[in-house]
C-alpha cells in the first residue's frame, strides 16, 4: 500500500528528463491510476469499502471531475519554469512528510 510513496521519486525523474507539463501530468496520472486500480481488490478484501465510504465516494465524484477540468485548463496555460519550481517545492514537502 506504499506504492504511492514513489511520487517524489517519479517527479524528480520527470524533471530530470525535462518532461513537458502535459507529458509529466498525463504519465503520472495514468501510472498512479493503474497502481490504485490494482490495489482495489486487496482493499476490498480487507473490508475497506463499507457502504458509507462508497456513498461518500459517489457524492464527491463530481467534484473530482470538476477539479480535473480546472487542472487541465491550468496545465495548458502554466509556464514550464513555474511548473518545475512548483513540482520541486511540492516534492520536497511530500518527501519530508513521508519521512515523518
Amino acid at each position: 500500500m506504499v506504492a504511492n510513496a514513489g511520487g517524489p521519486v517519479m517527479s524528480m525523474y520527470f524533471l530530470a528528463t525535462r518532461a513537458q507539463v502535459m507529458t509529466f501530468l498525463g504519465t503520472s496520472a495514468w501510472f498512479f491510476a493503474i497502481v490504485n486500480i490494482v490495489k482495489v481488490p486487496f482493499l476490498a478484501g480487507l473490508g475497506l469499502f463499507p457502504g458509507p465510504v462508497l456513498l461518500m465516494d459517489a457524492v464527491l465524484a463530481p467534484l473530482v471531475v470538476i477539479g480535473a477540468l480546472i487542472g487541465l485548463r491550468i496545465a495548458r496555460r502554466i509556464d514550464q519554469r513555474l511548473f518545475d519550481r512548483i513540482v520541486i517545492g511540492l516534492t520536497i514537502v511530500g518527501a519530508v512528510y513521508l519521512l515523518f
